[in-house]
């Protein structure tokens, strides 16, 4: 019996007749009162007709090419999900960086980023992961971020994410963008405070000076707060709120940079 097509035949005279084939796929395996045919058709060992089998999702375990489960695996093996957190995209205002919003099943997802002159994620395929940052605000969905870390001055004009496996198309770049799914949503505008900006008025001016002297003076928030959190008047980070703070935000102010 052949062990791949399970055709039997009769040997007589101690002489094996076989039917005539060629071709890839054709290979035949009889074994003297053997089990027939063993295992399903593949794309290189069939009865007939080849067959090409579904590639499974990754499920963290199996090795590149394994030939027994046929897993696309991308020889990763992802960590085991902590408990999320509601997370709030924040961005600061002059990064490069993007989020993708995707259930919560996915296990990895890269970037790839680049415009006709650079690419910003290392030039390997399928680029850098995007790290977990945690869930929407309904813990049904998880958030990722990428932010760029080089020195490349130029703003990139396309990527491709590609989720446990799968890439999306070439996506138009959009910068501090949300994307859901593989979709461009929208844009994220909550910014990080601005270092000195004691009076979160967006910008750093003298009415920042005049707040921290009224800290200092306590006319204002003590530092450190009745919560435990740091002043926003302690620009330094000494913990205390004090005339190295007023000069600080008036560096700050002048463009000059504070230890």
């Amino acid at each position: 019996r052949d062990c791949i097509t399970g055709d039997e035949q009769v040997v007589t005279n101690g002489t094996l007749v076989t039917p005539s084939f060629s071709g890839k796929g054709n290979l035949r395996v009889y074994v003297l009162d053997g089990p027939g045919k063993i295992g399903d058709d593949g794309p290189y060992l069939h009865s007939g007709t080849a067959v090409t089998p579904t590639l499974l999702a990754y499920d963290g375990h199996e090795e590149d090419g394994d030939p027994n489960t046929q897993y696309i695996t991308g020889g990763y093996t992802p960590e085991p999900d902590v408990d999320l957190q509601v997370y709030e995209p924040v961005v600061d205002e002059d990064e490069l960086s993007v989020f993708y919003e995707a259930p919560l099943t996915t296990g990895r997802i890269t970037v790839w980023v680049w415009n006709t002159s650079s690419n910003f994620t290392g030039g390997s395929w399928p680029g850098v992961a995007m790290e977990l940052m945690g869930c929407t605000a309904d813990s049904t969905r998880k958030v990722y971020k990428w932010t760029y870390d080089g020195d490349l001055a130029t703003m990139p004009t396309g990527l491709i994410f590609v989720v446990d496996g799968t890439q999306t198309r070439d996506l138009v770049y959009q910068n501090h963008g949300y994307y859901i799914d593989g979709t461009w949503d929208h844009e994220v505008t909550n910014y990080a405070g601005v270092a000195g900006d004691v009076n979160g008025d967006g910008i750093v001016d003298i009415a920042d000076v005049n707040a921290v002297i009224n800290m200092m003076l306590g006319g204002l928030t003590p530092s450190p707060s009745p919560g435990g959190e740091a002043s926003p008047g302690d620009i330094n980070g000494d913990g205390h709120v004090d005339i190295s703070d007023v000069n600080a935000v008036i560096n700050l102010m002048l463009g000059k940079r504070v230890q």
